[in-house]
């Protein structure tokens, strides 16, 4: 079984592109458990 190295990952710079799509991307997911804890209108 492959094991992934995490400490590679620390050392490496990140593109602004990628780390702005990453924050959007956390952020539609916030949204989405608002409106599954949501109780339906009945």
């Amino acid at each position: 079984m492959r094991t992934f190295d995490y400490i590679r990952l620390a050392d490496q710079t990140w593109d602004m592109d990628i780390l702005n799509l990453v924050a959007k991307i956390h952020e539609y997911k916030g949204r989405q458990d608002l409106y599954i804890r949501q109780k339906p209108v009945i």
